[in-house]
């Protein structure tokens, strides 16, 4: 009688553990795996032009028109102007486009505190024929004078984690397809704002993001999208 009690528990047992297995893998395979590598998550690399300037040579390879150069010359007359106009503002080039009607480029910046990206004080310069064009535009409020202390912070690495997992778990709003062959990629820089002071702002797939509290670790902000409008 217990032989057969005891072969009853077993064959329980397995079937239970069979079913726990069944139902795991299915939900693995409904929600589809996700390849993330901690090394597909960059910390930003900053260039820099005279002693004010500091550019990324991501944009410059996608939006530089293969005219590095060019790009590196413009730089430096931007850097120059700022020198005059605002001698004591270090600033980051984010982002570039064309007026191919006229040939004005237009470099939109951020400045920059102690390799801080301030946020908030986004601006906007024109250059013309190798000469700036107009006056500088300010699209929020002029910069600011404050001092920026990274002493405190969070290790990168923290915050890098804490976005992969929230990548994980959101894994079907940032790709349109969910399967093994997704990968997150990204990068991540120290920005502030005056509402959440200082923040590693993570930036993933499709201009997905999360920013997190460069003290506390808390999250502040997620955006998750698969680059799909409807």
């Amino acid at each position: 009688m217990k032989k057969k009690t005891a072969i009853l528990i077993i064959i329980i047992l397995l079937i239970c553990a069979g079913l726990a297995i069944y139902f795991f893998n299915k939900k693995d395979k409904e929600n589809g795996s996700l390849n993330v590598s901690f090394d597909n998550i960059k910390e930003r690399n900053y260039n820099k032009v005279g002693n004010n300037l500091y550019y990324e040579n991501e944009l410059i390879e996608t939006k530089g028109r293969g005219n590095k150069e060019a790009i590196l010359n413009h730089y430096k007359i931007i850097s120059n102007y700022m020198q005059n106009n605002f001698p004591y503002i270090n600033f980051f080039i984010y982002n570039l486009n064309y007026d191919d009607l006229d040939g004005t480029i237009y470099f939109n910046g951020y400045q920059m505190i102690n390799m801080v990206v301030i946020e908030g004080t986004n601006f906007t310069l024109a250059i013309k024929d190798n000469n700036i064009s107009g006056d500088i535009f300010f699209s929020n409020h002029n910069f600011i004078n404050t001092t920026i202390d990274t002493t405190n912070i969070i290790n990168i690495n923290d915050a890098k984690q804490k976005a992969l997992d929230l990548a994980k778990e959101n894994r079907k709003e940032i790709f349109s397809s969910v399967s093994n062959k997704n990968t997150i990629q990204g990068e991540c820089y120290i920005m502030y704002d005056e509402n959440n002071n200082l923040c590693y702002k993570v930036v993933m797939n499709n201009g997905s993001y999360v920013k997190i509290n460069a003290i506390t670790g808390k999250i502040i902000d997620t955006y998750f999208f698969n680059g799909i409008y409807y």
